[in-house]
């Protein structure tokens, strides 16, 4: 991920999970415990206020909705900032403003995706990824788990001019995946802490991922090297062919149609 001097004071809530496995610099602030005296949703009102008149970028996620909108207003003049609101952060615009802000991977994590990528003889090797998300899925907005078909016929897309490129596969269900992909050439399954996934996965040049959050972001900085990154048309909505989040559409990935039912 390339880093751009930070210009903007970033107000963020629900942070805890970013700043396992991120930098976040100064400018980029916490204010998940103003909740308690109202205080975000006054700033929030005012930092909406000023987005409209031109002062800054406003950003607003609604958490858990299938009307999740981005609201983006450039800035117009040097009072820059950002208000990043909780929610799922499957949006192409906040994630473009978190980077150019200095939000990075953390340098001991990028070492050692490093270290594992020369162990395991990838080290200036292209290789593929294919990320997994199914446990809790089942049940979640009514079961959204995706089919193996989906899996299945991005794979094909993605050997279909096959050079001999190495496929690591990962995800939340390790014994699925073993049994799944466990005929595929050149495929290896492995499970890591989710920062140190992250920083393997975003080294790869094609992918295809789930409707996770995590997939999301690990094709999104993938992206960046110039593949094809395959990710499940509607995301969450699949079932219901409605985008959710609403946000989500990144024009950098390749939106697969999902036909089949869920796995029984």
């Amino acid at each position: 991920m390339s880093i751009a001097k930070p210009r903007e004071r970033v107000l963020i809530t629900d942070i805890q999970e970013v700043n396992k496995y991120f930098t976040v610099p100064a400018n980029v602030r916490d204010i998940s415990s103003w909740n308690r005296v109202k205080i975000r949703s006054l700033i929030f009102t005012s930092l909406a206020s000023a987005s409209l008149l031109g002062f800054g970028t406003f950003i607003k996620e609604s958490d858990y909705s299938r009307k999740s909108v981005k609201t983006v207003n450039r800035f117009k003049l040097p009072l820059n900032f950002s208000y990043i609101d909780s929610g799922w952060f499957q949006d192409w615009e906040l994630a473009k403003v978190l980077e150019q802000n200095g939000v990075g991977l953390k340098p001991d994590i990028e070492d050692i995706a490093e270290e594992w990528i020369k162990k395991n003889g990838l080290e200036n090797k292209k290789f593929n990824f294919c990320h997994i998300r199914r446990t809790d899925y089942a049940n979640h907005l009514g079961g959204i788990t995706l089919p193996l078909t989906y899996y299945q016929d991005a794979l094909a897309r993605l050997m279909k001019y096959d050079d001999g490129t190495p496929l690591l596969i990962t995800g939340d269900d390790y014994d699925f995946a073993k049994l799944a992909f466990k005929d595929l050439p050149r495929a290896t399954i492995f499970s890591e802490p989710p920062g140190l996934t992250l920083a393997i996965l975003q080294r790869a040049t094609n992918g295809i991922i789930s409707n996770s959050t995590f997939g999301w972001w690990a094709g999104y900085l993938a992206s960046k090297n110039g593949g094809s990154i395959y990710a499940p048309k509607y995301f969450m909505g699949w079932k219901l062919r409605e985008n959710i989040p609403a946000a989500l559409v990144y024009p950098g990935f390749k939106w697969l149609d999902v036909l089949a039912e869920p796995d029984k």
